[in-house]
């Protein structure tokens, strides 16, 4: 990705330079780079299967624990090349299997390479962990892997049955987090895989998602980091959002929001009838703000090199100031009224209908 950072580090600097009408068709390059990356983000995650069936020699091994939990227990799994998938059920235990395969050129390598791969388990506390370990003396065995060729595949898998109360850390690393819908916390990081979540209950989730597309259902209170990938939440209450170098959209906020967006293709806000308070920091990424018909907030919008486009048969203008650079509007939709949505814009277009 290095030659992306470069050429929108090179685009930015111009932008200090120039006027609007100069600086839009930059603006424009940097959301087709975005858009780019964000395609080819997904591509990478469609073609992940670290077993390939032209190896002829492939070796498989399972592992299973079972642990009795109450309400206090806390799982945490730390995986790489393969998928966590986070089922839920009524029992007062934790069932989880591991799956791992190789595959190689030879039936020996193929053999040796499962031997390399060791499941960590402790508890401390109410804690209860797996980490994934890969023993590797040779740096070409690890590139062989990461770069999706050569002689040699790895797939781990975690398949997890647990309660839905309790509370739950992932990482994942080449490699796909599904997850049922959760009242417990949840904490998690993907990278260069792929989450699907449903319905996350809890007040005080963590999402870190780096090259990887993020689809979410529901989002209680949490905050949440994309770069290189995309992003897509349904419905969320309260939340905290920094996305860079990423589109997507959020399908509905109810309540509260702070939203960062950097270097990104178009992003769309929905607003609910009920909404309270949004900020939004925008740079170098359109911004279309969508609210509901029967919602009701006062708004402030500063755009730097950019444009402010509204609905006007719900959108009232109380004060406004146009400069060459820069523009700034305050008003309301529909009716002023102590809820607020306020946005701040650089060399990105933002709109509210």
């Amino acid at each position: 990705m290095n030659k992306f950072n470069t050429y929108i580090s090179m685009a930015a600097l111009a932008c200090l330079y120039s006027s609007q009408t100069i600086a839009q068709p930059i603006v424009d390059d940097v959301e087709q780079i975005a858009l780019h990356i964000q395609e080819e983000v997904i591509q990478s995650i469609a073609s992940i299967d670290f077993v390939s069936p032209s190896l002829s020699f492939q070796k498989e091994k399972v592992i299973e624990k079972v642990y009795p939990v109450n309400s206090s227990h806390r799982l945490s799994i730390d995986n790489r090349y393969g998928k966590i998938s986070i089922h839920n059920w009524n029992r007062n235990e934790v069932k989880i299997t591991i799956t791992i395969r190789t595959a190689e050129n030879s039936e020996k390598r193929a053999q040796d390479a499962l031997d390399r791969v060791q499941i960590d388990e402790s508890t401390s506390g109410n804690t209860i962990s797996l980490k994934t370990n890969i023993s590797s003396s040779d740096s070409n065995w690890w590139s062989s892997l990461t770069n999706g060729g050569g002689d040699r595949a790895l797939n781990i898998d975690y398949e997890v049955y647990m309660p839905k109360r309790n509370d739950l850390t992932l990482a994942n690393r080449y490699g796909p987090i599904e997850l049922d819908d959760r009242d417990g916390k949840v904490s998690l990081s993907v990278s260069y895989g792929s989450l699907r979540a449903g319905r996350l209950n809890a007040n005080d989730n963590s999402l870190s998602v780096a090259y990887s597309k993020a689809e979410i259902d529901y989002l209680q209170n949490g905050d949440v980091s994309v770069k290189y990938g995309g992003f897509t939440l349904s419905e969320g209450e309260k939340l905290t959002l920094a996305i860079s170098y990423s589109g997507g959209e959020i399908g509905q906020i109810n309540q509260e929001a702070d939203i960062a967006l950097r270097y990104g293709a178009p992003f769309k806000i929905g607003l609910g009838p009920a909404i309270k308070k949004v900020n939004v920091a925008a740079s170098y990424a359109k911004v279309n703000i969508e609210p509901a018909a029967e919602a009701t907030f006062n708004f402030n919008v500063a755009v730097s090199y950019g444009g402010f486009d509204y609905n006007q048969n719900r959108v009232s203008i109380s004060n406004s100031s146009e400069g060459t650079t820069s523009k700034s509007y305050t008003g309301y939709w529909n009716k002023s009224t102590n809820n607020s949505v306020n946005i701040s814009s650089r060399y990105g277009t933002v709109s509210l209908k």
